[in-house]
């Protein structure tokens, strides 16, 4: 889920999902209560980036999809 610093959801933000090892990217935007899926995510790992224009961009590093 995105949300601000305050903690209220933001919808439409570009969400994208990066394989570190391979470079592969998947890209989606957090629907109207801040939500946001990726189906069928390899085994891997990654990287997200939210953006949305008005707010700072968050990167979150160190995540791994279990085989």
């Amino acid at each position: 889920m995105v949300t601000d610093q305050d903690g209220a959801v933001v919808p439409g933000a570009a969400v994208v999902l990066r394989n570190v090892e391979t470079g592969s990217v998947k890209t989606v935007s957090s629907g109207g209560d801040g939500s946001y899926v990726f189906i069928s995510v390899p085994a891997g790992k990654y990287q997200v980036e939210l953006s949305q224009p008005g707010f700072n961009p968050y990167l979150k590093t160190g995540i791994v999809a279990g085989a």
